[in-house]
């Protein structure tokens, strides 16, 4: 997956209704998770991946 084209978000939106259910990949872009839950939000967010 091409990652240049991906806009970086901003901290207001590392919000749970955003974060939840996003799909994580490794550097080799192989799918490692997915977020189940989002602790805080902002740049101090801290999220629980499902493997």
């Amino acid at each position: 997956m091409d990652h240049t084209n991906h806009v970086r978000l901003t901290s207001t939106e590392l919000t749970p209704d955003i974060l939840e259910d996003a799909t994580i990949y490794d550097a080799d872009d192989n799918k490692v998770g997915s977020v189940s839950h989002v602790h805080g939000s902002g740049a101090a967010s801290q999220v629980v991946i499902d493997v």
